[in-house]
């Protein structure tokens, strides 16, 4: 999200976030033609699917009797869910500037410059506290709930096509992709890959 921001200095940054947050246009594969279909498409949702969730399960044990090879593929609701919800949280944290892209941005940064959840004035307790910006229950339950309900109205096909694209972003990736893990080699370079591989 933060690379998003970054590319996009010449955009005004609160401008930026309100478009992407409005109607959660972030979550939809073709942001300036949102398509319900294409819900939870995006390249921000699979890229964080990818690397929080499907990278850590990919090899997983079969076991028959838990049909775990459709829970890989259909099993994830609630990544989905919790992907979207630390996406919004992070638009939300850009468009209030609490956190500074420039300081991501900078790989050389000095550890004690780097981002913290930022402190604000807490109304329930009337002191400065670092809970109105943290990815708690208190603060995203409901909005996780609410992805939760959408992403699990899709059914096993939309979440099979919603994995798979998750999946290519790692092909794509490389050192850490879906073949390393899984023994396999294609033969193709993230450059010949077939574009039909991505829709």
């Amino acid at each position: 999200m933060n690379d998003f921001f970054t590319r996009n200095k010449d955009v005004d940054r609160t401008d930026l976030a309100k478009a992407l947050r409005h109607k959660c246009t972030f979550t939809y594969q073709d942001m300036d033609n949102p398509v319900k279909e294409e819900a939870f498409r995006s390249v921000f949702v699979l890229q964080l699917l990818a690397t929080g969730h499907i990278h850590a399960v990919i090899g997983h044990v079969d076991v028959p009797s838990l049909n775990t090879k459709k829970l890989a593929l259909c099993g994830v609701s609630g990544a989905v869910s919790v992907s979207c919800a630390a996406l919004e949280r992070a638009i939300l944290c850009m468009h209030d500037g609490v956190i500074d892209s420039d300081i991501l941005a900078d790989k050389n940064a000095q550890p004690k410059r780097k981002p913290k959840t930022p402190k604000a004035f807490n109304e329930a307790t009337g002191k400065e506290s670092t809970t109105k910006y943290a990815f708690s229950c208190t603060n995203w339950k409901s909005a996780t709930l609410g992805y939760y309900q959408s992403v699990s109205a899709r059914g096993d096909t939309g979440l099979q096509v919603i994995t798979s694209m998750a999946r290519n972003v790692l092909l794509i990736r490389g050192a850490d992709s879906v073949e390393k893990y899984l023994g396999e080699s294609h033969g193709k370079s993230s450059d010949e890959m077939d574009e039909r591989a991505m829709l």
